[in-house]
């Protein structure tokens, strides 16, 4: 469900048009005016590469950017069962055919290495943000329940989608070509709203505020459902295809 309310100035802060709206976002705080990054990989816990070059690249692109958000797709290998049918979706898009693989926002893919990584971002990291996007969450069994606020600082031309996926963070497991065990996150788990999220519509325009609400069920291989985390992931569609990144966060 989306309710679409309008501001007369972002400076003046957001103006719900009822007390329910007010209610669904009132603990969203953080609609960042900032262009952020999305760094996706596909790797595997078995995968010798995935652990002597896959493994330490997205590491290292996590602690020196700040500005970032992040997806990690697995197969089927000890962290995730590999089912998610959004998973599927965006290994086709990227063409991530084999392990380690990784993209930046909706680039084509490389061969994990700090070189090709800090290429792809230096081509990205100075964009500005034409949207921001806020989000929340709560937990009740095994269901989470997501907020969002997207705020647009300027005009969005084409059909604009946003995308609400989950991952887990803080998973503790083997890594082939790693000693012991090491962290694993942003581990993907699925989508709340569809494989590439669902449109806001081809009227985007600046000083639009538009909520959403959704409902994730945790699958079977979530390990602590306190870990998980939510990464919400603006672009603009084409035939079902993200053609545009416009923005991501994360909560």
């Amino acid at each position: 469900m989306k309710k679409l309310i309008f501001i007369l100035a972002l400076s003046v802060g957001f103006i719900s048009c009822s007390k329910e709206d007010a209610d669904s976002t009132s603990a969203i705080t953080n609609v960042s005016s900032t262009y952020k990054v999305m760094i996706v990989e596909y790797t595997a816990t078995w995968c010798p590469p995935c652990g002597t070059y896959g493994y330490p690249t997205w590491k290292l692109g996590h602690e020196t950017h700040p500005y970032e958000t992040g997806i990690s797709m697995h197969p089927s290998d000890g962290v995730s069962d590999g089912a998610s049918a959004a998973q599927a979706a965006l290994k086709t898009f990227w063409g991530f055919s084999g392990t380690p693989s990784m993209a930046i926002n909706n680039l084509p893919k490389f061969y994990p290495s700090t070189s090709a990584l800090e290429g792809a971002y230096a081509g990205v990291k100075n964009n500005i943000a034409k949207a921001g996007i806020g989000v929340s969450h709560t937990l009740s069994g095994a269901t989470l329940t997501i907020n969002t606020k997207t705020v647009f600082f300027n005009d969005v031309a084409g059909d604009v989608y946003l995308a609400v996926y989950v991952v887990e963070n803080d998973m503790m497991n083997t890594q082939s070509s790693q000693s012991g065990t090491v962290e694993h996150d942003h581990v993907f788990r699925g989508s709340a709203n569809g494989n590439f999220g669902e449109s806001l519509g081809t009227s985007c325009t600046k000083g639009k505020v538009i909520d959403g609400s959704y409902t994730f069920a945790c699958p079977s291989d979530t390990r602590n459902m306190a870990n998980l985390h939510v990464v919400c992931v603006l672009w603009t569609m084409v035939g079902g295809v993200p053609t545009t990144y416009i923005n991501s966060n994360m909560d």
